[in-house]
């Protein structure tokens, strides 16, 4: 538990000496090549902090993760194809609705 604590947030933290994981949300080992995006659930959490976070990460989990997150990073080794739509069966009618006001990020 504690080195998983130090792989996951010790670089967050500033820890000159911090363990980094093996895991990236890359499927391809690439880092997140924009590591200033927001994703779209929780305040203030960037794919670059995801990252950091993942990479405390076991095998399973990593690979949810790439397949989960990685395409919301837009990794280029991801597939680029949706995994999730908001109105899955109907045209969306409120494309423009602020749903995050932190980020600013919009239905569509």
């Amino acid at each position: 538990e504690c080195a998983e604590l130090q792989m996951g947030i010790g670089g967050i933290c500033g820890c000159p000496s911090a363990s980094v994981g093996n895991c990236t949300l890359c499927p391809g080992g690439e880092s997140v090549p924009n590591p200033d995006l927001w994703l779209p659930f929780g305040d203030g959490i960037t794919c670059g902090l995801y990252e950091t976070f993942a990479s405390a990460s076991n095998e399973t989990e990593c690979a949810m993760l790439q397949l989960y997150t990685g395409p919301m990073c837009e990794c280029p080794s991801s597939p680029m194809s949706p995994l999730c739509t908001v109105c899955p069966d109907s045209e969306m009618l409120y494309p423009d609705n602020i749903y995050n006001e932190t980020t600013g990020q919009t239905c569509a």
